[in-house]
């Protein structure tokens, strides 16, 4: 049976049920973290937001290796976490990507190229991620949530 959920309904349910809270959050594991929240969005955003929306115009084949079309589902959730993610302080421009599975990916890597964080959206707002810490590899992890907190906590971590 064929999912008819739309983008917008799956980018709906995910703001409502994992908005990002820029004042305080869990993280699942434990950790409770306080982030600080922008006055404006940050200055990388509007470009972030273009760049999500460019690859939906990636076609079949676009890497041609067989990379399946960015699906409309993961490029909303991608703009509402970027909205958010731009909303707090700490968090820097991040790259964006197309995965061949059909997803948008983000990027960070940290100005000492030390730590890095890898976040592939999947169209049901599932967030697979993977962060590596060159100076304390103990912190290095990886998994998939739905938490956006978690990503903002490791986003903003020193």
């Amino acid at each position: 049976m064929k999912d008819t959920t739309s983008a917008s309904e799956t980018a709906n349910a995910f703001s409502q049920s994992t908005g990002l809270d820029t004042r305080a959050g869990e993280t699942g594991d434990g950790l409770y973290v306080v982030f600080a929240r922008r006055d404006q969005p940050a200055d990388w955003s509007e470009g972030s937001l273009d760049g999500i929306e460019r690859l939906g115009k990636l076609n079949h084949n676009w890497d041609s290796y067989g990379a399946n079309p960015v699906v409309a589902e993961s490029i909303e959730v991608a703009k509402l976490l970027v909205r958010m993610f731009a909303q707090v302080t700490g968090i820097d421009c991040p790259r964006i990507a197309a995965s061949p599975a059909g997803n948008v990916a983000l990027s960070w890597e940290w100005r000492e190229h030390s730590r890095e964080l890898d976040l592939e959206i999947l169209p049901d707002g599932s967030l697979r991620y993977s962060y590596l810490d060159e100076r304390q590899p103990s912190q290095d992890c990886e998994g998939e949530t739905t938490d956006p907190n978690l990503i903002a906590h490791l986003l903003t971590k020193w």
